[in-house]
């Protein structure tokens, strides 16, 4: 559910904001940008991890290709400049959320039933990936509502500069592998 709101409130905000995300750049506030593309790679990854534990779980799901929601056809949204905030928006955040948030959908539709089951009952380390999906979402869901409303009011510039200088201190910078380090135990590769 907070996935699919965060899906709705982007889809609401490229709409209804389109004249301001679509003309300040993108590049202003390019390590803020970064890191909201390195939240959504991160959920996408805690995502697919927690359906092959589901499937090892229950020795396979039901899937089925024709229940996919659609999701929100790029013609449906105004068409965002080059180089823009909503660009990256758009074809950053929303379309990988979008393509996430389906197959999610999708397998907890088909497969409701078996997935009923307490996150307390699983092995430490399974449950460590259920755990991580909320405060994931979450932390993007911000990021996000931060830098729209840093855009909107003009104000990016100075939000950037900001949050290049919290960054420096080691305050919020993370790494790609930060929420897959329990998981890179069964996906190390091989020198």
């Amino acid at each position: 559910y907070q996935l699919r709101s965060c899906n709705d409130y982007l889809v609401a905000t490229l709409k209804r904001e389109h004249g301001k995300l679509n003309v300040a750049p993108a590049a202003t506030a390019k390590r803020s940008f970064d890191r909201l593309v390195r939240d959504v790679r991160a959920i996408q990854r805690e995502l697919n991890i927690a359906v092959q534990l589901a499937c090892q779980l229950h020795g396979g799901l039901q899937s089925s290709v024709a229940a996919f929601v659609d999701p929100v056809a790029p013609n449906a949204l105004p068409t965002a400049g080059a180089g823009t905030v909503a660009e990256l928006l758009t074809f950053d955040v929303l379309y990988q959320l979008q393509g996430s948030t389906q197959h999610a959908t999708h397998v907890i539709a088909h497969n409701r039933e078996r997935l009923e089951l307490s996150v307390n009952a699983l092995p430490d380390q399974h449950a460590k990936v259920f755990r991580r999906l909320p405060s994931l979402v979450e932390r993007l869901t911000r990021n996000i509502n931060v830098m729209v409303q840093a855009t909107i009011d003009g104000a990016l510039d100075a939000y950037a500069k900001a949050k290049g200088e919290a960054g420096k201190d080691g305050d919020d910078s993370y790494s790609d592998d930060e929420f897959s380090s329990s998981s890179s135990s069964s996906s190390s590769s091989s020198s």
